[in-house]
């Protein structure tokens, strides 16, 4: 677990399914338990999707989750490194990638599963062009390790944990 009040970036590859789902979901759990000066973003590491909503799906589920996108994609900024505390790739291209623009922040940069004990090493697929079931999916391995970020139990009836995404 990392301490309270910490700034954090979760990164993916078009800022339109992934790291916007694991941002509002994050947000909404951190809410939800009561834990205050924790901020989140999101961006991608392609920018060619800037300035777009979230993927329909992603926003559907975070909805049904209880956790809603308010959202715009953006790509990564040369301040990324400096401004957040963590820096989080939901698969290990971006985490490459990360420490390849931030390589004087490569200690903060993680994979989003390694706080998930059960999925270290594991990517967050991308959902991006797949049937809503991809995104239930992703919905499923993102609420464990975010739970572990945030340094929550397992699951619970509160924040979709035991929810059906």
């Amino acid at each position: 677990m990392i301490p309270a009040g910490r700034r954090v970036l979760f990164v993916c590859t078009g800022n339109i399914c992934r790291s916007p789902a694991a941002e509002a979901i994050a947000r909404g759990l951190a809410s939800s338990h009561g834990l205050v000066g924790w901020t989140f973003d999101s961006a991608g590491t392609y920018p060619g999707h800037a300035g777009e909503e979230a993927q329909p799906h992603s926003r559907a589920l975070c909805a049904r989750l209880g956790f809603p996108i308010t959202h715009r994609a953006r790509g990564l900024r040369k301040t990324d490194g400096a401004q957040f505390d963590l820096l989080i790739g939901l698969a290990q291209e971006h985490v490459r990638q990360l420490k390849g623009h931030f390589p004087e922040q490569a200690g903060k940069v993680s994979l989003m599963r390694d706080w998930d004990p059960a999925s270290v090493g594991l990517d967050v697929e991308d959902p991006y062009g797949e049937p809503y079931a991809s995104y239930e999916e992703m919905g499923r391995v993102l609420i464990p390790a975010i739970r572990g970020l945030l340094g929550l139990a397992p699951s619970s009836s509160s924040d979709g944990g035991s929810r059906r995404p």
